[in-house]
């Protein structure tokens, strides 16, 4: 007859073959194999990073201050260019982590409310910009009131997005002769047949994109 034995963990009987032995006390362990793995691992996760943290501490102590600033300038550098290459799946990540987590998200709204407090000259200088853009691309022949009709049928979770960006990506193309043009390849115009109404995540996620189309829809697939 098979001989069973409750893991703690998961509590559940289970065959004693599925336990690791003590080879101290010649006795299974109150977890079953696969459980008592996920506890070491957990358990060497925590070590490593308290001995990281501790060699880091003791290595900064002796450095210069010269020294600290090149260290995070170099830090800083590789982890934007680590977000440039993996951006969609890293946003896509941390946007289910803080789905799932009320406590996560809460912190990220915190911290989003927090940088907007001691950064509001920046918001600010962003909105005159963004203004000035609207205005440049807004037509002397545009009927303004077709325009406010619209922006009228948005509702609280929405946003008025221009389907062509007004704020095209700055890109690099290859001339002839080694020449190297850089700027925007399109401006979209502020009217009414430029203007969708989208929802707030959708916006978002479009940013500025732009595929060469007047629908400009390539990007729905990030979604």
């Amino acid at each position: 007859m098979t001989e069973l034995k409750k893991c703690t963990k998961e509590q559940k009987m289970k065959d004693i073959n599925d336990f690791v032995w003590s080879l101290n006390t010649k006795k299974p362990f109150g977890s079953c194999a696969k459980c008592q793995q996920s506890i070491w691992k957990l358990r060497a996760k925590k070590d490593y990073k308290e001995k990281r943290k501790q060699y880091n501490d003791n290595h900064l102590s002796r450095l210069s201050t010269e020294e600290k600033e090149l260290r995070a300038k170099k830090q800083n550098e590789r982890q934007k260019e680590k977000y440039k290459k993996n951006s969609k799946e890293l946003n896509k990540k941390q946007y289910e982590k803080r789905k799932q987590n009320p406590e996560i998200l809460e912190k990220y709204k915190q911290s989003t409310r927090d940088h907007y407090q001691k950064n509001k000259d920046y918001y600010f200088a962003k909105k005159q910009v963004r203004e000035e853009r609207v205005k440049e691309a807004t037509p002397s022949w545009v009927s303004v009131s077709d325009i406010q009709k619209i922006k009228e049928q948005c509702k609280k979770d929405q946003h008025i997005d221009h389907i062509i960006p007004i704020n095209a990506p700055i890109v690099s193309i290859d001339l002839k002769k080694g020449e190297i043009y850089k700027g925007r390849l399109v401006c979209g115009l502020n009217v009414p047949a430029n203007l969708q109404i989208l929802s707030s995540k959708e916006n978002l996620s479009k940013s500025n994109k732009f595929d060469g189309t007047l629908e400009n829809k390539s990007w729905r697939k990030d979604l």
